[in-house]
């Protein structure tokens, strides 16, 4: 998608996300609301924001160098899921983990993020990666 500019408004909202981390920082007014409403779902699709935090692609079109941390939509994190529980160990095995718990792996280092590992009933399988 990084042949898509945004548009101002686009802009300004994820600028919004960036410095503030609220991308209805800047709205002001119902039309103003209701606007940001829609253009957030434009936002998604286009792969600039993940819920309602910015991608490595919504640092790109910022021109923001993108912070050294995981990210929810990382293909080596969506690629878990739906994956033996040990596979998550294997593939994280490169990375800085202090320990791995029943709620996720936790980073060493906090500024890196912390990822959640979810597991089914039976504990064997991942069922999501959540990053917080």
């Amino acid at each position: 998608m990084a042949d898509i500019l945004p548009t101002p408004e686009e802009r300004r909202m994820l600028q919004d996300v960036h410095a503030h981390g609220n991308w209805l920082h800047s709205a002001r007014g119902r039309k103003a609301l209701d606007a940001a409403m829609l253009r957030v779902q434009t936002l998604r699709q286009r792969g600039w924001l993940d819920g309602n935090a910015l991608t490595r692609a919504g640092y790109a079109v910022l021109g923001v160098p993108a912070p050294d941390r995981p990210f929810r939509s990382d293909p080596e994190l969506v690629a878990l899921v739906g994956q033996p529980a040990g596979e998550a160990e294997a593939v994280l095995a490169g990375r800085d983990w202090r320990y791995l718990s029943p709620m996720g792996f936790h980073t060493a280092d906090l500024k890196t993020g912390r990822i959640n590992v979810h597991l089914d009933d039976s504990g064997q399988h991942i069922t999501k990666i959540s990053v917080e």
